[in-house]
């Protein structure tokens, strides 16, 4: 009786910066950069560089918001942009090609040859999702009301998606992992937070959350030469 075993080990390495400027308590500007390696793609595929940027702008504490409204206590828009890789695999060290001297549909006379057990694709890189966000930020009635809307824009590109290969190449029922295709997602947020009663031991406050989103695969096409 024949028995088998097999481990694998992959290893992600990342450096990471991020710089932060507050002017004032009023104007926000945050900026990061990372770049992110992993050995579960081959090489010169390895390392993606992703980055990312924000802003915001306190505008209750101007001058000219506190002298016309009482009411809200704080307001800050805020703008934001970035993209992140994804590396996630159904396997590891996919671009490597595997062969199998004992599968059965390449017995010839009772001789076992040698096939591909799995077809490698050194062209694997990293998922990447790029996103845009717009948001604003209240607090009202003495910080007892608070409101978050956002709205935003998030396009997924280069999936890491598996795929059936056709007979017809010579690779019988075998599965082939490509960077293929496009999602984008759109959509908004609104959420509301109030505190309702706030005496001695009792403390009643409510949450309500409404969203949207609206996905569509933008492509789903391997490119020619995948």
């Amino acid at each position: 009786e024949r028995t088998s075993n097999s481990q694998s080990v992959f290893r992600f390495i990342s450096w990471f910066s991020r710089i932060n400027y507050d002017y004032d308590g009023k104007y926000f500007v945050q900026f990061s950069a990372r770049r992110d390696g992993s050995s579960r793609f081959g090489p010169g595929r390895r390392f993606g560089d992703f980055a990312g940027g924000s802003v915001g702008w306190a505008f209750s504490e101007e001058e000219f918001f506190k002298s016309q409204v009482s009411f809200i206590d704080f307001a800050k828009l805020r703008a934001s942009y970035g993209t992140v890789g994804n590396a996630e695999l159904p396997s590891d060290f996919l671009w490597i090609s595997l062969a199998n001297v004992n599968d059965s549909e390449i017995g010839y006379g009772g001789f076992n040859g040698v096939a591909y057990e799995r077809i490698g694709n050194n062209e694997l890189s990293w998922e990447t999702t790029k996103q845009f966000n717009l948001g604003l930020d209240l607090a009202m009635l003495n910080n007892r009301v608070n409101v978050t809307f956002d709205v935003y824009n998030k396009l997924s590109e280069n999936l890491l998606l598996e795929s059936r290969l056709a007979n017809s190449t010579g690779y019988l029922d075998r599965n082939f992992v490509f960077n293929v295709g496009s999602i984008r997602n759109t959509g908004l947020v609104f959420v509301i937070n109030t505190e309702n009663i706030n005496r001695g031991n009792f403390r009643w406050n409510t949450g309500f959350n409404i969203s949207r989103n609206r996905g569509i695969t933008e492509s789903l096409t391997p490119p020619v030469n995948a």
